[in-house]
């Protein structure tokens, strides 16, 4: 039940559920009620060992640094990875892109702008004026995102169906474009062969 009036939750569930080899790498759901929306993240625990270990080694509050996101209950503490060096942006097709440096940010936002439309909420089906969209990946940096169920947060904003659906899909895709540019395993081999004259 909601917190309104005893309405009942609106909207349905949008899951994403990417499994390489026969494992789950990455699987999320996204959740409108009346306060917003809800995201349950839980990857593989290899994604968190690759934040892991390129951080700092250090973890940040992600409220110190945005907003938008906000655990679901008063004391959960949303903490993640603080980067020794920024992941380059992905670039999924000529108008759109992955970044990895936007903590507690909008999961969608226009390219080029630097922060969600002036109002400050999401307008995720809505054409940028740009054309461009930027899509919000840094919650793959979350601590205990690999762990046991994942993580579980809010983000703030309004979210109409097309637009959870055009989050799913953004999402989907540019988390397939991270495995395989940075978790899918590669093996190149070199071989140096002199010869004498």
């Amino acid at each position: 039940m909601n917190e309104l009036n005893g309405l009942p939750e609106v909207g349905g569930v949008n899951d994403i559920n990417m499994v390489k080899r026969g494992e789950s790498c990455i699987s999320m759901t996204f959740r409108r009620s009346m306060g917003g929306l809800t995201l349950s993240v839980k990857t593989h625990p290899a994604i968190e060992e690759f934040f892991r270990n390129i951080s700092t080694g250090e973890q940040v509050d992600v409220r110190s640094l945005g907003r938008h996101w906000v655990g679901i209950t008063k004391d959960t503490q949303l903490m993640a990875y603080n980067l020794a060096e920024p992941i380059p942006i992905i670039q999924l097709d000529a108008s759109r892109r992955a970044r990895f440096d936007w903590l507690a940010r909008q999961l969608l936002t226009p390219t080029g702008s630097g922060a969600p439309p002036g109002d400050g909420l999401l307008h995720a089906a809505d054409t940028p004026r740009s054309g461009g969209l930027d899509v919000n990946l840094a919650f793959l940096r979350l601590v205990g995102i690999g762990d046991g169920a994942g993580i579980t947060f809010s983000v703030k904003g309004v979210y109409s169906e097309s637009a959870m659906q055009s989050l799913r899909d953004n999402i989907a895709e540019a988390g397939k474009r991270f495995y395989q540019i940075y978790m899918k395993p590669v093996n190149l081999n070199v071989a140096i062969v002199t010869q004498e004259w």
